[in-house]
């Protein structure tokens, strides 16, 4: 039996994992949402950030943002695809891009600076409300924070603070506390609608298999989340959590699929076709093969366990058998 789902799929498989450990023998969760209750803080973090004066990234400001930091650390990997392999190893600093006094931010109507105040903001995007909290948004991914900056708070965040945290329809957004209401949070909303307990114990001795995958350029859920929900697990099973759980981080990959600010990477990932022979033969996954790009190209790419990265060992830069984890 196998199950797949991705987003608010991805956290029903973490929670079926957790909660029913014995109805499915393979799980694919993808893009998971599975820290639900906190995701909606980071969506709240973000819109509020966003809505400070002066601070409000455009999509031209964001695509002028993600282009800098891409061309300071494409080629970090010693491949220039227009894509960061690993953003945790890219030290490119935004202050680099703000303003100089008297400088206009927009100049033949395109961006060529940023304002201190936006600067701060992609800076806040970048450090998440807290590792407590939520983690942020990855190098590489700017030009997809538009939804982050305009509906998601006013569509998830605020109608759950509303009627599920608060209990008041009239609950001012603005006066909520990263301090102490993430208390609250957790008292009234978390144990409802999270399934994060890194202890899935009962899943692996019933020989339970567990792929996960990630977009660094996610514009919904901030790509940290998912390797420090692995790392808790690591924590707990050591090196024993490969034999049943992985984690595939995809460079340029968006929410469940392709981002459309990177039209090259391809989009769609063969989890299940990893996921059966590790059930089926006890053949774990050494990568998930990714295909089908946006603009048509016949580009592959090998995403590899987490924390292994593709590295150019040679030949077509477009195609996975050029790569090995490492």
């Amino acid at each position: 039996m196998y199950y797949y789902g991705c987003s608010t799929g991805g956290a029903q498989g973490f929670a079926l994992a957790q909660y029913h450990p014995d109805v499915f023998d393979g799980i694919v969760a993808g893009s998971p949402g599975n820290y639900y209750s906190h995701l909606i803080l980071s969506f709240l973090w973000n819109g509020l950030n966003s809505d400070v004066t002066g601070a409000f990234l455009d999509q031209n400001a964001l695509e002028f943002a993600r282009a800098a930091v891409v061309k300071a650390c494409d080629t970090i990997d010693s491949v220039a695809d227009g894509v960061i392999e690993d953003p945790t190893k890219c030290r490119f600093d935004v202050n680099r891009l703000e303003c100089k006094p008297s400088q206009d931010p927009v100049f033949d109507n395109s961006t060529v600076c940023l304002t201190s105040a936006q600067v701060k903001n992609v800076q806040q995007f970048y450090a998440g409300p807290g590792e407590k909290v939520y983690p942020g948004f990855a190098k590489g991914g700017e030009s997809e924070w538009m939804p982050q900056e305009t509906s998601l708070y006013l569509e998830y965040g605020v109608p759950i603070l509303q009627n599920l945290v608060f209990k008041n329809l009239s609950y001012d957004y603005n006066t909520f506390s990263f301090g102490s209401d993430v208390r609250v949070v957790d008292k009234t909303a978390t144990p409802l609608i999270s399934a994060t307990s890194p202890d899935l114990s009962a899943f692996k001795y019933r020989g339970g298999k567990l792929i996960t995958f990630q977009g660094w350029a996610d514009a919904y859920n901030a790509p940290f989340w998912p390797i420090q929900q692995r790392n808790e697990a690591e924590a707990i099973f050591g090196r024993g959590l490969d034999s049943f759980y992985r984690l595939f981080m995809v460079p340029g990959g968006g929410h469940c699929g392709g981002a459309p600010s990177y039209p090259q990477v391809p989009g769609t990932y063969q989890t299940l076709d990893a996921l059966l022979p590790w059930v089926e033969q006890g053949k774990a996954p050494s990568y998930v093969l990714a295909t089908k790009p946006a603009d048509g190209s016949n580009t592959t790419k090998r995403l590899c366990p987490y924390p292994k990265v593709a590295v150019y060992q040679g030949g077509s830069t477009s195609s996975y058998t050029s790569y090995r984890c490492e």
